[in-house]
């Protein structure tokens, strides 16, 4: 959304192919802004209820006379580069996201194994958003890293915003731990409860606020009523103000089971928070000097390392992260070249 948002209409014009026929988070700005989205069924209802077919799509595609496709499927990206050329879509973007597959199956790991050795076949660009994530994908060829920039402006600690935030929350001066993302496997929430619960042991006023929605959120839900500590577990729900929510927290943690460079550290770096992540995390999301990687082995080695590192200064990070290429309008200035100068050809 970022590159949709700051890319210069006059150059680039932007719609989004997505899986799942639900409303998305950025359905009406895309709309509002003159974006189009096309939806692939994905769910068994949605196959045959009453949405377009995939056959449909695609002529739906063709008809638009597409210059570029940039996929953001990292192993499975092959399969829509096949279906793209076959249309006549003649340039095709590679990107990265992940340092390992975001599945389990011996004989799906296996296929998608197989799927990564031909995205060079097709792509005329590679990109990752990190060392780890290239590195993965794309094993022995070359190419470029984009990072996951955001407008650092946008997330600067704000006194104000973070009173206003808490007085709504209904927090006073209790120490928030917090985490933003999707309640699935990857992000590991059970983990991080069980951190939390720890936690409480010697900082028993603390809160956790979690924002994201997800398939395991009920499992969560039901782990801290479990644990008893349902008074100090805030449920956000999916949330469109997520600089704000960030001021309102003092610590961030993300012990994910893996990760690429995630762009929620960016965010959480960006506002000044102090973050802890496991080191299964690409060591390049450690952006600022307040960031520690922990293993994800032991919850108690986790409550006591963080208890015993409490003592930070909440500080501006502007400067940190444009040194280190994650200033938003730099960077996707940087990928509307790459689009440019691929349609020159």
């Amino acid at each position: 959304m970022s590159v949709f948002r700051n890319v210069d209409p006059n150059k680039v014009h932007i719609d989004f192919l997505v899986f799942g026929c639900k409303e998305g988070h950025y359905d009406k700005e895309v709309i509002t802004k003159g974006g189009k989205i096309f939806r692939i069924p994905l769910t068994p209802q949605e196959f045959f209820g009453n949405y377009p077919s995939r056959k449909t799509i695609l002529k739906m595609l063709e008809k638009e006379q597409y210059d570029i496709i940039h996929s953001h499927m990292n192993a499975l990206n092959p399969l829509l580069f096949r279906s793209a050329r076959k249309i006549g879509i003649p340039y095709m973007i590679s990107h990265s996201h992940g340092s390992r597959h975001f599945v389990d199956n011996v004989l799906l790991i296996k296929y998608k194994d197989q799927l990564m050795k031909k995205i060079p076949d097709y792509a005329d660009v590679l990109l990752a958003c990190s060392k780890e994530a290239g590195d993965f994908l794309y094993p022995d060829h070359d190419y470029t890293i984009m990072n996951n920039g955001i407008d650092l402006a946008q997330y600067e600690y704000n006194e104000v915003t973070r009173k206003r935030l808490r007085n709504e929350l209904k927090l006073d001066d209790q120490l928030v731990f917090g985490h933003i993302g999707r309640f699935n496997f990857q992000k590991n929430h059970k983990f991080l409860i069980e951190v939390f619960a720890e936690i409480l042991k010697t900082k028993p006023n603390a809160i956790l606020a979690l924002a994201g929605e997800g398939e395991l959120l009920d499992d969560v839900e039901n782990q801290v009523k479990n644990l008893g500590i349902e008074d100090h577990v805030k449920f956000l729900g999916l949330r469109d103000d997520i600089p704000d929510v960030l001021q309102v927290l003092d610590v961030f943690m993300l012990p994910s089971v893996f990760e690429g460079l995630p762009y929620v550290l960016v965010e959480a770096q960006a506002a000044g928070l102090l973050c802890f992540a496991s080191d299964t995390i690409d060591r390049q999301s450690a952006l600022t000097d307040n960031f520690h990687f922990l293993p994800i082995d032991n919850p108690h080695e986790w409550s006591d390392y963080i208890v015993g590192h409490l003592d930070y200064e909440r500080r501006s990070t502007r400067d940190q992260l444009i040194e280190k290429g994650f200033d938003e309008k730099v960077n996707v200035k940087k990928l509307e070249k790459i689009y440019v100068n691929l349609v020159k050809k």
